[in-house]
């Protein structure tokens, strides 16, 4: 069973997007909030859950997906980091994956 961290910068992109929400509507807010952590917390048993994320082609660099939101992950030994919660819209660069 794998182990799931936060980095600072997905904990950072978590609450902008509640808070961008929120803007309209606090409830949708946490509520999607909600789906977002619920599908971190997969990941325990599933590691490996989602793609690979296509601008790296790196096995261990995954991605979910949620609406417009990709959930960015690596996978290493015993743990299941999450990087960055990013909009599909965005370019996804090697600099967004630093924490």
């Amino acid at each position: 069973m794998a182990e799931v961290i936060w980095s600072p910068s997905a904990k950072r992109d978590l609450h902008a997007i509640h808070d961008h929400i929120a803007e309209d509507s606090v409830f949708y807010a946490r509520r999607f909030v909600e789906r977002i952590v619920d599908q971190t917390t997969t990941l325990t048993t599933q590691p490996m859950k989602g793609h690979v994320v296509r601008e790296f082609k790196d096995l261990s660099i995954r991605e979910i997906l949620i609406d417009d939101y990709r959930i960015i992950h690596r996978i290493t030994s015993g743990e299941v980091q999450i990087i960055r919660i990013f909009h599909a819209k965005r370019i996804l660069r090697p600099k967004h994956l630093r924490s």
